[in-house]
């Protein structure tokens, strides 16, 4: 009996230490891998504060839950849209692309490129060689496209014959690092966002966990070719849009979960919202009422925000930007969400989708009867009615 049960013991024994072998090794590979990089990584994080001493609440709703997904694997990261005023929408793709469609097709065609057609695009390796088009705005008046890119700077995109013309790619003498939202001014002044001074946007996760507010709005004067810097010191300025009137320029601020408003005649600024739900990316005017809309990269809300629980610890920030970009995605969740503004910055409606089917909003364009949404990441476009919407 005692030789039954020392064998018994030895085997859940050598079983147990077994089974834990298969949970520390990882684990265990992926703390030296961390530890190894941190003394080659160039992240310095300071201590931050956190956005809000309290995270907000959301409630789950399912709004968007009933997207319809089209052109996968053909569109890929669609994240920023720009309608002509005749049912066409333009977007880029993580390619290089630039491309146009109508919300009512099933099909779209190729405008231009901003980079050259290489295998291989469309992937992190390749990005400052072919090309990331963002933030876009129609200028009818010349006849163009104007588009933010990552790495190529401000372009110009002939609408007659697709011809790309680069009209800037620095200002204060400092070149683009990360250029992403684009709006035009009622005077011709085309406005920029340039997202960093620290990092490309294939590095866009190492910005986040820095921390760093290195980001600058600009201001591109089409008349004489010059470009000017009007603020500096902004944290992840993202795409921007003009107020409803035009007397101030609305610009979310990324890792600081807000909504900045700058006045154009006082150059001014304000916060205009501030703890929002999630980490905002582009922000549009609504058509037809008084409001914005909101596309939101990743959920920030009860019970949890990464964000906010590294904003004190800099020794976490930098630990986690050693690691691989699909294991830091792993830990935000998959989660749709849009939120609608109103004049005073107050949230007043969301769209969600928890069960993260179309996740990882950049962008709620609204056009004719659809409303398009954009990402930084999901491998489609996502469309659904207007009126199921309430929108």
């Amino acid at each position: 009996t005692q030789s039954t049960w020392g064998h018994f013991l030895s085997v859940y024994f050598f079983s147990l230490l077994s089974a834990m072998a298969y949970v520390i090794a990882p684990v265990a590979v992926l703390v030296l891998f961390a530890a190894y990089k941190v003394q080659v990584c160039n992240v310095d994080p300071p201590y931050l504060t956190s956005p809000s001493s309290e995270l907000p609440t959301l409630i789950p709703n399912k709004r968007l839950q009933n997207a319809e997904h089209l052109f996968k694997h053909e569109m890929i990261s669609p994240e920023a849209f720009a309608g002509d005023g005749h049912g066409f929408v333009y977007t880029g793709l993580a390619d290089g692309r630039v491309v146009r469609f109508n919300p009512e097709g099933n099909n779209f065609s190729l405008v231009a490129r901003t980079g050259p057609s290489w295998p291989g695009c469309g992937t992190y390796a390749l990005e400052p060689v072919c090309g990331r088009p963002l933030g876009m705005r129609v200028d009818a008046a010349r006849g163009r496209l104007l588009v933010a890119d990552a790495y190529k700077g401000l372009l110009a995109v002939d609408l007659a014959t697709s011809a790309v013309t680069p009209l800037a790619v620095q200002a204060g003498g400092q070149p683009f690092a990360l250029l992403n939202g684009v709006e035009l001014g009622p005077n011709g002044t085309v406005y920029l966002t340039d997202s960093t001074a620290r990092w490309s946007r294939r590095d866009v996760l190492l910005e986040v966990l820095e921390g760093r507010a290195t980001g600058r709005l600009i201001a591109f004067h089409p008349d004489t070719g010059t470009t000017e810097v009007l603020l500096d010191g902004l944290a992840f300025p993202n795409g921007l849009a003009l107020a409803h009137g035009g007397a101030e320029l609305l610009i979310p601020s990324t890792v600081r979960a807000e909504v900045l408003a700058f006045h154009l005649a006082t150059r001014k600024m304000r916060v205009l919202a501030s703890n929002l739900p999630g980490l905002p990316d582009n922000l549009v005017r609504h058509p037809t009422r008084p409001t914005y809309l909101l596309g939101m990269g990743s959920k920030r809300a009860r019970p949890f925000s990464l964000l906010d629980f590294g904003a004190p610890r800099p020794w976490l920030r930098r630990l986690m930007a050693s690691l691989p970009t699909w294991l830091i995605l792993r830990v935000q969740p998959n989660y749709g969400l849009v939120v609608e503004l109103d004049a005073s910055g107050n949230v007043i409606q969301t769209w969600q989708d928890p069960s993260g089917r179309t996740p990882w909003v950049s962008e709620a364009h609204v056009e004719g009867d659809w409303v398009l949404l954009g990402s930084w990441r999901n491998p489609f476009l996502a469309r659904l009615p207007r009126s199921a919407l309430g929108l």
